[in-house]
């Protein structure tokens, strides 16, 4: 590429990043590399270009750097990319700062050119929103997403074809992030518009707009498991994991994660409504897809396999498969150990000392239970709206470990701490019951 020009050798440093990133599918391996067919996934792992795609985006990131202002908009294209790949393969830290700056720098060119750069800044809004989500920054990440909303809306209101997509995009980034701030009556709403907007885009084109569609139900259905609608919320989670099964069969590079995350999200709405053997299921099936997804893009799926190996360790206790339980709950704990999630080692603790409690190993039980409760504490002081609702049950589990160690006043003050986080909690949320969570932790325990 010696002979072409600044521009020139920019723009092709991004294509190169495209192509690298494609060729991390198997689909794509496959194509390029027909003799890895029916091979194991561990022998094509050395073709996977993640990596690569990476170091051309940033090399790219700074062609553009050294280009006149007349190029800015391609940078922060070039910065949106860079770090939704930097947050795709683990790398938060750095996702925030590529996106932050994009955003910056779409900010510059909208007070420059009278909106004309509007949807830029819409979608770096959003891409900035995940990298704060990601980096637990989840009051920040709503303001950006709500920002993202409302340009979307008047863009949309102005030419609907062009921007309705967008505009239910965003809605249903937005329902999401107001649902784990406990925000449930707005992020129903959101939800719902959402996919109202993508049922009217699937009846014109409907392999185009399918996926989105999916996933604002999925969405949905977490608001309407939310404020109880029990019922309604499994329904519309199965819709969205059939829609999502097809998708996969048809396509599994691109579709397989999002079905992983919608059976998830299908074992929750099971254990919310005591069907406990479909819980397991659909958990097992999930935590199935995550795995093989973590084994060639660990940074971008450990965090969901936790995630579901902690629902389908919870489910099999509860069945009564406490050995089976162990090893999902052991596995979690070590994964979140291992990569400092903590959020998640909270939850997989808390779980596991149920599991320990059950099988009679009450040492082990309880030093699960205090260090879970810890961590809940820790994570409660700086994100209160997150965390307050998993500090009340690992203090009502760590209850009932104290009494099984005959520590009655240690026992009553974690349950007495663990009621009024409680009664706090369902004085700001209507939608809370108290007797119905005390009585679920007291199951799980």
């Amino acid at each position: 590429m010696p002979s072409d020009t600044p521009l020139q050798f920019a723009r092709r440093l991004n294509d190169l990043a495209n192509v690298q990133w494609s060729l991390g599918s198997r689909s794509q391996l496959v194509k390029h590399h027909p003799e890895l067919h029916g091979q194991p996934q561990q022998l094509w792992h050395g073709f996977v270009q993640y990596e690569a795609a990476l170091a051309s985006a940033m090399e790219a990131v700074g062609s553009y750097r050294q280009l006149p202002s007349a190029f800015l908009p391609d940078l922060a294209s070039s910065l949106s990319n860079l770090g939704i790949w930097q947050g795709d393969l683990g790398q938060h830290e750095a996702a925030l700062v590529s996106t932050q700056e994009a955003v910056d720098i779409c900010r510059q060119l909208v007070r420059g050119s009278a909106g004309a750069f509007l949807p830029n800044l819409a979608e770096s809004l959003l891409n900035l929103s995940n990298a704060q989500r990601d980096m637990d920054q989840l009051d920040i990440a709503q303001r950006s997403n709500q920002e993202a909303v409302t340009i979307y809306r008047k863009l949309a209101d102005d030419d609907p074809k062009k921007y309705t997509r967008g505009l239910a995009g965003s809605l249903s980034g937005l329902a999401a992030k107001q649902g784990m701030l406990g925000q449930h009556d707005a992020a129903l709403l959101s939800s719902q518009e959402a996919v109202h907007l993508q049922r009217r885009l699937v009846k014109g084109h409907p392999n185009a707009f399918l996926p989105e569609l999916a996933s604002s139900l999925t969405n949905l259905g977490i608001s309407q498991d939310a404020i109880g609608q029990g019922e309604v919320a499994l329904q519309t989670t199965q819709e969205a994991v059939r829609i999502r099964r097809q998708l996969a069969k048809d396509e599994p590079d691109a579709f397989l994660p999002d079905l992983a995350q919608s059976l998830n999200s299908l074992g929750i709405r099971h254990i919310n409504l005591d069907q406990h053997e479909e819980a397991v299921k659909s958990s097992q099936e999930s935590v199935d897809l995550y795995r093989r997804l973590a084994e060639g893009r660990p940074g971008a799926f450990l965090d969901a396999l936790v995630g579901g190996l902690n629902n389908l360790g919870s489910d099999q206790s509860i069945l009564g498969r406490n050995d089976a339980a162990l090893k999902s709950l052991q596995e979690a704990t070590l994964i979140c150990r291992q990569h400092v999630f903590l959020p998640k080692l909270a939850t997989s603790l808390s779980n596991l000392g149920n599991v320990q409690s059950r099988l009679g190993l009450r040492e082990e039980a309880l030093c699960s239970t205090i260090e879970a409760t810890a961590t809940f504490r820790q994570l409660a002081k700086d994100q209160p709206a997150m965390y307050l609702p998993g500090l009340a049950r690992s203090l009502g589990c760590l209850s009932q470990r104290y009494i099984e160690m005959g520590r009655k006043k240690a026992a009553l003050a974690a349950a007495k701490e663990c009621v009024r986080i409680f009664e706090t909690l369902a004085r700001s949320n209507p939608y809370f019951r108290v007797d119905l969570v005390l009585g679920r932790i007291l199951q799980l325990c």
